[in-house]
């Protein structure tokens, strides 16, 4: 079956040459019966580099997500060793920015940086840098996109100039490596059609233009969201439906917010809140603080060793102006910055966080063989490329043994090696498994307001608030089971009321009753129907919900409560006392116990530590089933106990 497979590759190989598809000068491919690329070149350069034959693209999905290559040395000093550029080429600092609100000028800004005519009449050469191995790559950016208005207009079949951009626009974008970052599917969440779901807002977002570019043959999933208005919310409601990062102007969410000019982070996880400058006035005065901005707090910090980011975002720049400003970047930073979307810049990090690699030296040979496996790597992520820096001697030649990359480069005399890998096919987003919806809010009693959710929840009544004529009131208790819950407030409303839900989600612990790692999303005002004084649920004050027979019967959320739990409890049963033991989460965190109905009934604040188990004290409690939920800064852990 091996020699089969590499004499299918030979005739593809021949085959694409025959037609002309491929180039290879100044680099030698071979491929024997171990079916391996050999990246070779004259000896007068030290930059080489090989691009894949189109066809073994296709064939990506369809082998191991492995790759092994053969690195042959030369004047070796030392065992050669391996580490992880910080920023993707081994520059020294990244520059990245946006358009904002489907900008029609992204396109003259496709012309400015990757060349061509923009509508201003004026053809640019476009701008670059260097992989650091000889071999140019054009600036990159990236557009923020609604598909709503707040008139419920669809935006993206505008194709005047300057107003909003076109399918013809975002398939140029894409096409050139640019990325889609979700503004939301209504720029506020206060439209009809969101209602105050942020992760409708957002999901349904990222939907539309999934949809939208798999019909153009250009699959993308957005990883990037830019907070729409400035609204609360998008922080933990963006993180839980898996995107990497968040713009934003102001800090909100309560959420740490990583400054766009600042000195990176070994920890990418901490751009999933990140601000920028934000700039819509484009003259010279202008641009020229800008040049000044880009010496002071990017150039003049920056190395290798400590990088620095400065990043941008516009609705739409003058050109001239646009261009004058990325003239001066590319000659101030002397092919020491990198220019990419923040996409790709927070997968770089992502990939170098998640890629497992290892490597073996044959003191002999002089061959270093890497292995490298892709398996953990989201299966959104789009960027796969990583930069590697050997130490210890200079290379002669790179081997691909083994899985697919679209390219690999190589500086003999700086150790540096770049695999480029790009994913182009993602998951329909249609088929996302989504946080518990709540599908209405009605205030049936003075103080109560009834939720129901799509599917049975744990809910707790922190993170809860009720607004009416601007005034916020917290819940302060929560009744009931399975989707449907009563919410109970101290202040009384009436007939006339008009109120909203809101719910904040970094600061609540409602779950998911089947999956507890799965937390109900945010709601930023979501509309409260009134029917008071229409109601027929209410019996003497007491909501239909607080009259659980307690039969032996227990509530659904108990009996999925904790099949496989991440809480463990010993004795269980317990005639009082019960130890918990976690590995996570850790830290300091509060143990909440809930009845058979889902009322809170002991609540305790904890510590947490590896290896450590908690008392909890049951005694006071009747014999019965309990929901035992721990819940700390970094995650929540849930397990079922019987009290005897």
């Amino acid at each position: 079956m091996k020699y089969l497979y590499s004499f299918k590759i030979l005739f593809l190989l021949v085959f694409a040459c025959f037609l002309g598809k491929e180039a290879f000068s100044h680099e030698k491919i071979t491929i024997p019966g171990s079916n391996s690329k050999e990246v070779s070149g004259k000896s007068s350069l030290k930059c080489q580099k090989t691009d894949a034959p189109a066809f073994l693209a296709q064939t990506q999905s369809t082998v191991p997500d492995k790759v092994v290559i053969e690195v042959s040395l030369q004047n070796v000093s030392t065992a050669p060793s391996l580490e992880y550029a910080n920023l993707k080429f081994n520059k020294a600092g990244v520059f990245t920015f946006e358009l904002d609100d489907n900008s029609g000028k992204a396109v003259d800004v496709l012309k400015v940086l990757s060349g061509g005519t923009a509508s201003n009449g004026v053809t640019y050469t476009g701008k670059t840098f260097t992989d650091g191995c000889g071999n140019t790559i054009h600036y990159r950016g990236a557009i923020a996109l609604n598909y709503l208005n707040n008139y419920n207009q669809d935006q993206i079949v505008y194709t005047s100039s300057g107003k909003k951009i076109n399918q013809e626009g975002l398939n140029a974008l894409v096409r050139s490596k640019w990325t889609l970052e979700n503004h939301g599917y209504a720029h506020s969440a206060g439209n009809t059609l969101i209602d105050g779901d942020i992760a409708k807002n957002i999901h349904e977002n990222t939907k539309v233009f999934y949809s939208k570019m798999a019909a153009a043959g250009l699959p993308f999933r957005m990883r990037v969201a830019v907070t729409p208005t400035n609204d609360e919310g998008y922080h933990p409601t963006s993180k839980q439906l898996g995107y990497i990062g968040l713009t934003t102007q102001t800090k909100r969410d309560e959420g740490p917010m990583f400054f766009g000019y600042a000195a990176l982070s070994a920890d990418w996880s901490q751009m999933l809140y990140t601000h920028r400058s934000f700039n819509d006035k484009w003259d010279q005065t202008t641009t020229n603080s800008f040049k000044e901005k880009f010496d002071r707090l990017l150039l003049a910090k920056a190395t290798p060793a400590t990088p620095q980011m400065f990043r941008l975002g516009t609705h739409g720049p003058d050109v001239p102006k646009f261009a004058e400003l990325m003239d001066y970047l590319q000659t101030a930073s002397k092919d020491r910055v990198w220019v990419p979307s923040f996409q790709e810049l927070i997968e770089y990090f992502e990939v170098k966080r998640l890629l497992v690699r290892t490597s073996t030296y044959d003191a002999v040979t002089k061959k270093l063989v890497i292995t490298l496996d892709y398996s953990k790597i989201p299966e959104h992520n789009r960027f796969r490329d990583v930069s590697l820096l050997l130490k210890g001697g200079s290379i002669s030649s790179v081997v691909v043994k083994s899985g697919t990359l679209d390219k690999v480069s190589f500086n003999s005399s700086t150790g540096l090696i770049n695999l480029f890998k790009e994913k182009k096919t993602f998951a329909d987003p249609a088929l996302d498994v989504l946080p518990p919806k709540i599908t209405s809010a009605t205030i049936t009693e003075v103080n109560k307001v009834r939720v129901v959710f799509d599917r049975p929840v744990v809910l707790t009544k922190e993170g809860f608030t009720i607004k009416s004529a601007g005034v916020e009131v917290p819940v302060v208790e929560v009744i009931g089971k399975g989707n449907v819950w009563d919410l109970k407030v101290q202040n009384t409303y009436n007939k006339s009321s008009v109120l909203s839900l809101y719910y904040r989600m970094q600061r609540g612990a409602s779950v998911d009753a089947s999956n507890f790692a799965f937390k109900v999303g945010s709601y930023i005002g979501k509309k409260v129907v009134n029917k008071i004084g229409t109601s027929t649920v209410t019996t003497s004050g007491t909501s239909a919900l607080e009259t659980d027979t307690d039969n032996g019967v227990e509530n659904d959320l108990l009996n999925q409560a904790d099949a496989t739990p991440s809480l463990m409890a010993r004795p269980n049963p317990t005639e009082g006392i019960v130890y918990l033991s976690s590995q996570a989460p850790l830290g300091a965190g509060t143990v909440t116990v809930y009845n058979s109905v889902g009322k809170a009934v002991l609540t305790q604040t904890v510590q947490v530590e590896a290896g450590q188990s908690l008392s909890v004290d049951l005694n006071k409690l009747a014999p019965g089933t309990y929901l035992v939920q721990l819940v700390a800064a970094d995650g929540i852990a849930t397990t079922k106990v019987i009290r005897k």
